[in-house]
């Protein structure tokens, strides 16, 4: 017979699984609902359809081994969840790291962006070589001061 511990811990494990499992449902209808508003608004936008749609991503196949990979981006704060603009997954022309694009509002943007693309503020270049930490700003003066040093003194 079990004692009453033993019964409170089932009690009390089941309430946890049942709750746990409330949740992933609870999440999997947010991420349903998020989806559909993200695949809804790249239409209004290019008027055209994503070829897949995960999370806040819109990707288009193009060229086969080309995907375009586009993302959502939310305006902070806002109940109602609307995508602020988007932005395209690229290479940086100067560090030639991955990077996303300066917001694309429409059609042109998204084809300005293709043809000549430029990251978002959020990117840090990354152009000391593979692996290699970028300097940072003290670094970067403490090598300037160095190098007035030896040209005032040769």
């Amino acid at each position: 017979m079990p004692t009453a511990r033993e019964k409170l811990l089932v009690a009390a494990t089941a309430a946890h699984l049942e709750r746990a499992e409330a949740h992933a449902d609870r999440l999997l209808e947010t991420q349903r609902v998020q989806q559909a508003r993200v695949a809804r608004s790249f239409i209004d936008t290019f008027d055209c359809e994503a070829d897949v749609v995960v999370a806040d991503m819109a990707i288009l196949r193009h060229d086969g081994d080309n995907p375009v990979n586009i993302r959502a981006r939310w305006v902070e704060n806002k109940p109602s969840g609307h995508i602020h603009h988007w932005e395209l997954d690229g290479t940086c022309p100067t560090c030639g790291k991955r990077a996303w694009s300066q917001p694309i509002n429409d059609l042109a943007d998204l084809g300005e962006m293709l043809a000549y693309f430029i990251p978002n503020n959020d990117h840090d270049h990354q152009l000391h070589g593979v692996g290699e930490q970028q300097p940072t700003k003290e670094q970067q003066i403490a090598q300037l001061l160095d190098q007035l040093h030896v040209l005032l003194h040769s």
